[in-house]
């Protein structure tokens, strides 16, 4: 999906930034419950002052929820779609934006599905987000995506979940880096708004250009008793001088831990594509400054959990490691 609009008017994509709100809750002792999911909708519909509006009053910068997978709600679907779920952590969710021309969108779930078998995993089935857009704005309505969320089991061959974490890290990147390239070549604008706010074994995102009330109305699953967690992160966007659009209605942020020293952290705001950070190699010794493009032949960049690591594969993927961790918020 593309960064930013073009320059308009007063609007100047260099000068996009934000000033976001964030909230956490989560259960000490790690019981999930829908309770907790609750009151994390209730921080974030707290933090509606930190969002903005546009001259539409219906048109926020957006906003989202990180939860764990609520298993038990992913098994009544199994139920009813008549498909076997294994046991959590043999799967992962890809929570995806799909376009929305029909032809477009099959080319985009094509590539998506290509790289799945590519990675020798195996998709169990797609689920269509039940949403309800009552009270969205006319604007929202006309750029939101067909939402659904891609279920993936674990390879025989792949040893364990953390070696299932690295392939859908993998399945990510190669779906979502070509895309722009792709579109050129088949003429389908519309391919490169293939997104995926999140992919993992261990959490999904609820996320969209919504104002903090309706992110609970308007996802079904988050009012839905069976979706538990024992942790929510909620976030809502501000952004100044900024256009509003449903990719980037959350942004990443940068935190380095130093190795020798874990407890200095430096904190910095991501770019989507571009990012300044700092690297540590394999050996952890040699620290060096370093511009990465996220589409580099170099580095595999994506979600692990609620976590998102950079990886410097130059001497595998496998023995891959880094000290940079970025946080999604």
């Amino acid at each position: 999906m593309s960064k930013f609009s073009p320059r308009q008017g007063l609007y100047d994509p260099r000068h996009e930034h934000d000033a976001c709100g964030v909230g956490f809750v989560a259960n000490i002792k790690g019981r999930k419950s829908h309770e907790v999911i609750a009151c994390g909708l209730e921080i974030l519909v707290n933090l509606d002052h930190r969002g903005a509006v546009g001259a539409d009053p219906l048109v926020g910068d957006g906003a989202g929820c990180l939860i764990q997978i609520p298993d038990a709600l992913l098994r009544d679907w199994a139920k009813s779609a008549r498909v076997d779920l294994p046991a959590p952590g043999d799967y992962a969710v890809a929570m995806c934006f799909l376009p929305r021309d029909e032809v477009t969108r099959d080319v985009a779930i094509g590539q998506f599905e290509h790289f799945i078998r590519i990675e020798g995993q195996l998709l169990i089935g797609w689920r269509d987000v039940p949403v309800d857009t009552a009270g969205l704005g006319a604007a929202v309505l006309a750029k939101m995506p067909v939402i659904r969320q891609a279920i993936v089991r674990r390879g025989s061959a792949t040893a364990d979940q953390d070696a299932f974490e690295r392939k859908i890290l993998a399945i990510r990147k190669q779906t979502q880096n070509p895309l722009e390239n792709l579109a050129r070549r088949y003429g389908m604008p519309s391919l490169a708004d293939f997104y995926m706010p999140s992919f993992s074994t261990r959490t999904v995102v609820y996320k969209g250009l919504l104002l903090a009330p309706q992110v609970g109305t308007f996802y079904e699953d988050l009012r839905n008793p069976l979706t538990q967690s024992a942790l929510t992160m909620v976030h809502q966007r501000f952004s100044t001088n900024t256009m509003p659009q449903w990719a980037g209605s959350c942004w990443y942020y940068l935190r380095y831990l130093d190795p020798t020293n874990p407890d200095a952290v430096t904190r910095k705001k991501a770019d989507p594509e571009y990012f300044d950070i700092f690297h540590v190699g394999t050996d952890t010794k040699a620290m060096r400054k370093a511009r990465v493009l996220a589409k580099g032949h170099r580095y595999w960049f994506g979600t692990m959990g609620e976590r998102i690591w950079l990886l410097d594969r130059s001497n595998g993927l496998e023995r891959g490691s880094s000290a940079l961790i970025l946080y999604k918020l």
